[in-house]
């Protein structure tokens, strides 16, 4: 009898010290970031929080530069939930990179995790954030196939777009938002589909060693087909930022900036990958557009008179577009046109017949400032931290 007391506490004894074994070890480790960042990878969230209060760092990164709140989010099961709440909660950096500029919501929408994604859209994480290679969270989910993840996104899009109009639009004016939204994203996940599209092919082209073979009339038509979408996308801005009437209702308005600018990026795209220009080349171009659309409207000293002239319509951009594109529908050599600080003059013969003077440069045009345009947009339309 009394053995089997003896043996029962040495049992008890020896499971006691078996489950208190891991917590030893964690206190013990030589090296607590990467003992932190084994257990986050094993998804300990108990083991990682006794590291962080013995003094390793939440915002630790593994050998290849990747932020152990990203390891955590890569798992696909709860307990990568739970690490990264630890984490969270203990002050670690969000918004932490590795070296392709990603954030640990990259690695959870790859992966499909969406309580993560949620999670971390709650702490009000940069849904947005663009990495090195131009792509955001939501394109890497399109891309992988995460279709639960897209969703969650654009849900979180939707909802910050309609509390920013709530107090100011009815509930018609949001559902309208609503499909407006869906039709950009449909184009979105085309311009990915298409952008994937050629960064395989040209890096089949690369493989091959064959260089594409590229006719005059299919650079001029990719030229031009940029530079009218160039065009438009910084007319209809200048008008935006010009607070110019138009014929547009201002959700119209950005819908059209957006689409315009999603046009001329996906033809700068296929001169650089298709087409083999260069990319000074190609911002030459656009930078010379600009600054002849720009020239064209602001020498127009006020809205009333740009009015008066027909800026703010649809035949009003086509007619000064088209003339501007039509620039750039030469021989391969000479396709980057005037250049870009060049104020192209008005050879139109007014009724009298005699030649109207060069249109001069305003003092105070500025191009660059409608390029942050885009940026003040998109950030409208999708505002942080809301």
């Amino acid at each position: 009898m009394v053995n089997k007391s003896m043996m029962s506490r040495t049992l008890r004894i020896f499971l006691a010290l078996f489950l208190l074994l891991p917590c030893f070890m964690v206190q013990a480790a030589d090296d607590p970031m990467a003992e932190l960042i084994y257990r986050a990878s094993l998804g300990r969230a108990d083991d990682v929080s006794l590291l962080i209060k013995n003094g390793a760092s939440p915002d630790a990164k593994n050998e290849d530069g990747v932020p152990v709140l990203a390891l955590a989010a890569a798992r696909k099961d709860l307990e990568g939930l739970n690490v990264v709440q630890v984490l969270v909660e203990n002050k670690a950096d969000i918004e932490a990179t590795d070296h392709n500029g990603q954030t640990a919501i990259f690695y959870a929408a790859k992966q499909g995790n969406v309580p993560i994604v949620n999670y971390l859209l709650e702490q009000h994480v940069n849904a947005y954030v663009v990495d090195t290679h131009g792509n955001q969270p939501r394109m890497v989910a399109y891309l992988a196939g995460q279709q639960d993840v897209v969703a969650a996104l654009d849900s979180f899009a939707l909802k910050e777009t309609a509390n920013v109009h709530q107090q100011t639009h009815s509930q018609e004016e949001i559902q309208q938002l609503k499909v407006k939204q869906d039709e950009l994203a449909k184009k979105q996940d085309q311009l990915a589909e298409e952008t994937h599209e050629i960064k395989q092919q040209l890096s089949q082209q690369q493989i091959t060693q064959q260089q594409p073979t590229v006719t005059n009339d299919e650079m001029r038509k990719a030229a031009m087909n940029m530079a009218f979408n160039t065009c438009a996308f910084q007319y209809w801005s200048y008008c935006g930022n010009k607070k110019q009437s138009t014929e547009l209702t201002p959700e119209e308005l950005d819908v059209t900036i957006a689409s315009y600018q999603e046009q001329a990026e996906h033809n700068k795209n296929d001169l650089a990958y298709v087409q083999k220009m260069s990319i000074p080349q190609i911002n030459d171009m656009i930078t010379s557009v600009e600054n002849r659309i720009f020239n064209e409207l602001n020498v127009m000293p006020s809205n009333i008179e740009r009015h008066e002239e027909g800026v703010g319509k649809h035949t009003d951009m086509e007619r000064r577009c088209n003339k501007i594109a039509a620039a750039w529908d030469a021989p391969v050599p000479d396709l980057m046109g005037p250049k870009s600080d060049t104020v192209v003059p008005n050879t139109s013969q007014p009724k009298d017949g005699k030649p109207k003077s060069p249109a001069k440069k305003p003092a105070n045009s500025d191009p660059t400032k409608l390029r942050k345009v885009s940026d003040d947009f998109v950030t409208n339309l999708h505002p942080q931290g809301q």
